[in-house]
């Protein structure tokens, strides 16, 4: 008797083990879509090689820079600044944090037509040529009060300012730090005066990028009615949403964080204190 219970203890044991293993499995697949359909993944993929090609630019500027301290800058990013990681990070934290019923519900919205609609309409907004027209079409959007106070509403939901006012402090820092290591390596960084600039002009930087986000919003969502906008408002002001973008947004700037760390060390830099 006690054998036969012990039995069916272990193969009890072993059904909830592939149990959680199914879960587990339709949960990732399940995240791999939410990440494509929601357009992190494109995101993702596309803001390193826009923030290195940043940098090579600003480091050729620098006088006596030589080819082979580009080229090594140059590895030491496609080293540690990696897409396929950051996926992996916000896959993990979206795992640790999402239930499958939310990934089902978020989906939902992604899925549909009007998901879909908002999803490009960001995605395209995103790109040089966008940027540029939307430079020029700022006077004009921000003339539309019922727009930007709708895109006030998206941008405060997600928190968006602070997010991103934090994230490009301290990737400013492990930058400099790099950079001096290789430009000046016998001089100390100073990482302590540049956190005292930054500190000082912390609040015109939380102004300057309120008003880029709200400009940038409104120009990948001009062309939405006031009823489209309140649906997308309503779905991204559900608990799901909120915690969706939250994780994902933090998760994201986080594993840039971390690899900026790592390609200021690669550079030479001492960035245990950034």
């Amino acid at each position: 008797m006690m054998v036969t219970q012990g039995k069916r203890w272990i193969l009890w044991c072993f059904a909830l083990m592939f149990a959680a293993s199914s879960q587990a499995a339709v949960s990732d697949k399940s995240l791999n879509e939410l990440l494509s359909a929601s357009g992190v993944e494109q995101m993702v993929n596309e803001f390193p090689q826009t923030v290195k090609l940043g940098l090579v630019e600003a480091f050729k500027q620098q006088p006596d820079t030589s080819q082979k301290e580009v080229d090594d800058m140059i590895r030491a990013m496609d080293e540690t600044i990696v897409p396929e990681q950051i996926i992996a990070e916000i896959k993990q934290s979206l795992s640790e944090k999402l239930s499958d019923a939310e990934v089902s519900s978020l989906l939902a919205w992604y899925r549909s037509p009007l998901g879909r609609a908002f999803t490009e309409a960001e995605s395209n907004s995103s790109t040089e040529e966008a940027f540029a027209a939307m430079s020029q079409e700022a006077p004009a959007l921000l003339k539309r009060k019922a727009l930007m106070d709708q895109v006030g509403q998206i941008e405060t939901l997600m928190d968006l300012t602070t997010l991103t006012v934090d994230f490009f402090e301290k990737v400013q820092l492990a930058v400099f730090a790099g950079l001096m290591s290789v430009m000046e390596p016998q001089a100390p960084v100073g990482l302590e005066v540049m956190q005292k600039e930054l500190d000082a002009v912390r609040k015109q930087s939380e102004a300057n990028v309120e008003q880029m986000m709200k400009v940038s919003l409104a120009y990948a969502y001009k062309d939405f009615t006031p009823e489209e906008m309140d649906k997308y408002i309503a779905f991204l002001s559900t608990p799901e949403a909120k915690k969706f973008n939250l994780t994902a947004t933090q998760s994201m700037f986080n594993s840039l964080e971390k690899s900026f760390h790592n390609w200021a060390k690669k550079m030479g830099a001492d960035v245990d204190e950034v």
